[in-house]
């Protein structure tokens, strides 16, 4: 479909994203050398550890005023790296050693540009007439991929989209359709007419909201501003937003009847380990969870991902809420009428995970007695910060019907991607060369209901990363 209204929108730039200077952070003998640095927006900082066992934790999880999270898992010989894309200021430590002293600032300045204010064609609206706005996670981490595929985008045009909401981040994307014609260049701009994000020769661009409202993306064809593009009828690129599932708020129950149980703990020893990148998937036979219990397992690792399931079994004659809570009795995850859940783990330690029957909380369920579904663990299974960087994905949407999409948020390499069901078999398996930020649909409808774990492995550089999927 192509739209041929005209309208210029002319907006105040405040800063644009660009890659520019590489800085350089050593970690060593309980410190970072320089703990205070200044950069500009764009710029890289890359930490290299040489010695002790660290990690550079600046997530959002744990400094809520920085403008945007990074982090690495803690380890000994790694060398971690991050583009600061947003300006402001940014705190962080190293989780074992922060009440030592070892901690970190650093301040990312704006940096003027001249980058293009005008837009032939919008701002079009068509994210709210067909989702209602922006994406919202249903749970922590589990946010839908709202693709229009009606049409692929123009250069010289702009979107308008409310519903977001302050402190998530979201991604606008044109990496799906046939992207790759013309060089696109993708700004964020607030209700104010501020540019908030900039990125130039890009298929992809990413902001946290720091309010919630509206905002307009636009996007141009680099060297094309104020000019009609030799492209402008081209259609290109699938638009979409998704976010991260930073934010979901709950009144979730808090009281179980049964419980905690420790039964991972004597059974397995805790939460599973990954070997080799691939985790096991530790689930209890010997009964089936009730509603109104919770579990108490130990051996959590910081940076891990890990997923609750109760899908196993006889799951089915009640709808479940699942919880997670952290060692200080707060919630951390929630999802209701589902049977699995997934968390990343902030620390090493304790997790509690709760089991409720959605509105049944605080009485006794009609299915106390109901022995339903058996309870599993298990885990992602990166295997370290390099596997992360040259191997990361997502999956949308996640529970789906065996129709999903993957985002290659790696590096450009040859991918293997397989699914695995929970016995091991490799029931789908296809390779090709991928993009970062490339989309890639899979169709695989004729799988039965369950767990399947998703497996990408980067065969250019032998690193690989898994992530568990629900088929309803």
């Amino acid at each position: 479909m192509k739209k041929t209204f005209t309208l210029f929108i002319a907006l105040l730039i405040a800063g644009f994203i660009q890659a520019q200077t590489t800085h350089n952070i050593t970690v060593q003998s309980n410190s970072f050398t320089p703990n205070n640095l200044t950069i500009e927006v764009g710029d890289e900082v890359v930490w290299t550890n040489i010695g002790g066992n660290h990690n550079v934790n600046g997530t959002l999880a744990t400094f809520p005023s920085n403008p945007e999270g990074f982090g690495n898992s803690v380890g000994a010989g790694w060398t971690f790296s991050h583009t600061f894309t947003l300006s402001g200021t940014y705190d962080y430590r190293c989780d074992p050693h922060f009440s030592s002293g070892m901690t970190g600032v650093i301040t990312v300045n704006a940096v003027a540009s001249d980058t293009c204010t005008t837009f032939l064609g919008g701002p079009w609206t068509d994210f709210n007439s067909t989702f209602g706005g922006a994406p919202s996670a249903s749970a922590p981490g589990e946010c839908p991929l709202n693709e229009i595929t009606a049409f692929e985008v123009w250069a010289s045009e702009s979107y308008t989209v409310d519903g977001f909401m302050n402190g998530e981040m979201y991604t606008f994307s044109m990496c799906g359709g046939s992207y790759g014609a013309w060089a696109a260049e993708l700004s964020v701009w607030d209700e104010n007419g501020d540019v908030v994000a900039f990125l130039s020769d890009t298929c992809s661009i990413s902001w946290t909201a720091t309010y919630d409202g509206t905002y307009i993306i636009g996007i141009n064809e680099v060297g094309a501003c104020g000019e009609t593009s030799t492209n402008i009828n081209v259609d290109n690129g699938f638009p979409s937003l998704t976010c991260e599932g930073l934010i979901v708020g709950s009144d979730t129950c808090d009281t179980f009847l049964g419980g905690p149980w420790n039964d991972f703990n004597t059974a397995f020893g805790g939460a599973p380990v990954a070997v080799d990148g691939v985790c096991p998937f530790n689930e209890i036979t010997d009964f089936e969870v009730w509603a109104s219990e919770s579990y108490t397992v130990d051996g959590f690792v910081n940076g891990e991902t890990y997923t609750f399931s109760m899908c196993g079994g006889s799951y089915g004659a009640w709808a479940a809420e699942l919880s997670v809570w952290d060692e200080n009795g707060d919630m951390i995850a929630l999802l209701s009428d589902t049977c699995s859940i997934s968390w990343t783990a902030t620390y090493d330690g304790i997790y509690v995970i709760g089991i409720n029957e959605v509105g049944a909380c605080g009485a006794e369920s009609t299915n106390t007695n109901t022995d339903n579904g058996f309870p599993a663990l298990t885990c992602e299974g990166a295997s370290a910060v390099e596997d992360i960087t040259l191997t990361e994905f997502a999956i949308y949407p996640n529970p789906n019907e065996g129709q999903f999409s993957i985002v290659n948020r790696g590096v450009n390499a040859n991918y293997i991607i397989e699914l695995i069901d929970m016995t091991g078999k490799v029931v789908y398996s296809v390779q090709r060369q991928i993009n970062s930020n490339d989309l890639v649909q899979i169709n695989s409808t004729d799988l039965n209901s369950g767990i399947y774990l998703v497996k990408m492995t980067n065969t250019d550089e032998n690193y690989q990363r898994t992530l568990r999927m629900l088929i309803k």
